[in-house]
């Protein structure tokens, strides 16, 4: 597959095919039950492979990638906005071109609020939606976790341990080495980020914050927890990488 290839590219054969053969198992229950969050966390870690690469020739690899996302489900737009715009910033892109690539997404959010439908707020104002937004997001961090205590009827909360694992790892031996490189640096933006998005949609939506972090709160963590897994994998293939350079 695509996220094989990259993934062998970017972090080595051995990781790479555990990176690969790990997320086909971990979202194969939900993806069966008819959730495509399995297929979103695929797109987006393709999007991000692609750009970790070295060089302009996996770039369209990556700008697909996160098209693809962007119309998968609704928060694709945002989780792969914040890899492409992360990515272009620390490297210093000025072209804004290729974030064209999001516009069919986002005509088609145009065009269903044009017909009434109302997937975000679903009849709340934006002005209480304003007014609930902190103690909406107190309740859930304060819930949050929760979702380190089972398994939940998506069976992805194993990644949230596998990203909380890959986090402390990568800081251990970061610590060890006393080193930091860039890429990681950029990892940990993007999922800062996304963490921040994730709370933050529970905070404005109408819905129960205990009902909303019970059933879909571990599907936004998936996409920072998978990012997170591959750290420590990451950290050592960059930082072999500089070390082959400095010879």
């Amino acid at each position: 597959s695509l996220l094989w290839q990259l993934a062998r590219r970017r972090l080595g054969r051995w990781p790479g095919a555990a990176l690969t053969l790990g997320a086909y198992l971990a979202v194969d229950h939900a993806t069966a039950g008819g959730y495509v969050d399995g297929l979103l966390m695929f797109f987006l870690l393709i999007e991000f492979l692609a750009f970790a690469l070295t060089g302009r020739e996996p770039e369209p690899v990556a700008w697909l990638a996160a098209m693809a996302a962007s119309l998968i489900k609704a928060e694709g737009v945002i989780l792969a906005g914040i890899i492409a715009a992360v990515f272009t910033t620390f490297r210093s892109r000025r072209g804004l071109r290729p974030f064209l690539l999001f516009l069919p997404a986002l005509l088609h959010k145009f065009w269903i609020a044009r017909l009434g439908i109302d997937s975000m707020l679903k009849g709340k104002t934006l002005d209480d939606a304003i007014i609930d937004f902190f103690p909406r997001l107190q309740t859930a961090l304060g819930l949050a976790p929760e979702l380190w205590a089972g398994q939940g009827y998506t069976r992805l909360r194993a990644l949230l341990w596998d990203g909380l694992c890959g986090l402390l790892v990568t800081f251990a031996i970061m610590a060890i080495l006393q080193k930091m490189n860039r890429l990681v640096k950029i990892a940990l933006v993007i999922v800062l980020l996304q963490l921040a998005f994730a709370f933050s949609s529970i905070s404005m939506l109408p819905e129960e914050v205990s009902w909303f972090v019970g059933t879909a709160l571990d599907r936004l963590l998936l996409h920072p927890a998978a990012l997170l897994t591959i750290l420590p994998f990451l950290f050592l293939a960059t930082q072999k990488g500089e070390n082959a350079k400095t010879r």
